[in-house]
């Protein structure tokens, strides 16, 4: 679910990322990876090898097969899913200073912890459909969420734990995190996020610790800069002014990307 582009692309990131963990875990356990074919697959080399330039856009899907050794336990590749899953959401609400905010932590963790369904079976290679006759058994039941919903994931009560919309409380807690992340991109007037919207738009932030050495962009191209991008081409092409303007900011993109190196 997502309210822009921003969001397209990180919920695509984050589920590919969470699948590396749940296929690290197979090959951890001395199993093999099937399908799809991972072997020249980036972000999966990336999160074993915790080495080289991680990518900036999600590889793999939400769903794979493995050939398993006797003895694997299935139980352990879902946990590794949800221990990092915790692990990038307990630096947000540390990086933002969620607690000073007002955020309650109960709530936090209980939609944290309940967000991802995760399925998995153990069966012959020949049973073909035996992932989607174990997720048809309906057996992953998120709590009940009380207050008004997030703005983005609308089946989940939003951050600030006022129980009816428009409560000053409520606008007060959303425009001081909006001052706190000194950015009206990240969270704009009338947005009220649940914890899995609010990780989804702020973990770029922690990324870098988390993970030394991959970059992520803060920023995605918006819909409405995509439609008008090769007018803007053809613009910076044939418009002198509009050229000069293209150059100076190659050079302050440059002179940046030469101070970042000197101060590492």
């Amino acid at each position: 679910q997502a309210r822009r582009t921003r969001d397209f692309w990180a919920g695509s990131f984050l589920l590919s990322y969470l699948t590396a963990y749940a296929m690290k875990a197979v090959q951890d356990q001395d199993g093999r990876i099937v399908m799809p074919d991972v072997s020249s697959d980036e972000m999966l080399k990336r999160v074993c090898n915790g080495t080289g330039d991680g990518p900036k856009i999600g590889s793999l899907p939400n769903c794979f097969e493995a050939a398993i050794p006797a003895g694997f336990d299935g139980a352990k590749v879902a946990d590794a899913v949800r221990v990092e899953w915790k692990r990038i959401a307990d630096e947000v609400w540390e990086h933002d200073k969620l607690k000073d905010a007002g955020a309650n932590k109960t709530m936090w963790d209980d939609q944290i912890k309940s967000f991802w369904e995760i399925a998995w079976v153990i069966a012959d290679p020949k049973v073909e459909a035996a992932l989607a006759m174990r997720k048809n058994w309906r057996n992953h039941y998120p709590p009940e969420q009380a207050g008004d919903k997030c703005t983005m994931m609308g089946e989940w009560q939003e951050l600030s734990g006022v129980a009816t919309p428009g409560d000053q409380r409520q606008k007060d807690f959303w425009r001081e995190l909006r001052d706190g992340v000194k950015s009206e991109l990240e969270l704009r007037d009338g947005e009220r996020l649940c914890a899995i919207a609010y990780v989804k738009r702020r973990f770029v932030h922690v990324w870098g610790a988390l993970n030394p050495d991959w970059k992520l962009p803060t920023g995605v191209p918006s819909t409405s800069y995509m439609a008008a991008v090769h007018w803007i081409e053809r613009l910076i092409l044939t418009n002198p002014e509009a050229k000069a303007m293209q150059d100076l900011c190659n050079e302050a993109r440059g002179a940046k990307a030469l101070g970042e190196k000197l101060t590492r």
